[in-house]
């Protein structure tokens, strides 16, 4: 016997076939609906995904930038321990005044 032979065997009663369509139906429409939902969601993980990997990337812009910066201000740092500051500058112009002043 074939496949299509054994179907034909099970009597289904008239009311209950109407039954199956209409939750077969049912259960179509919400499987539609998931399998939507579903690709949307695709798409927005492909969208974070494509943000993730930028904003990877900018931050390693901006490690690098921030050692650049940390760098220049160490170079910054050791010119200024050669200069004098602004009070002690004036205090030696005062005494080179005084000392010209007396001869």
């Amino acid at each position: 016997m074939s496949k299509e032979g054994k179907k034909n065997k099970v009597k289904i009663p008239s009311g209950l076939s109407n039954e199956v369509g209409a939750m077969i139906e049912h259960f179509d429409s919400r499987l539609g609906f998931v399998a939507e939902q579903t690709g949307q969601i695709m798409k927005d993980v492909s969208i974070l995904k494509d943000d993730a990997t930028t904003l990877k990337d900018d931050t390693t812009t901006l490690k690098d930038d921030m050692q650049t910066v940390k760098n220049d201000l160490e170079i910054i740092k050791y010119s200024l321990k050669k200069k004098v500051d602004l009070d002690d500058f004036h205090a030696l112009e005062r005494r080179v005044a005084l000392l010209e002043n007396r001869r």
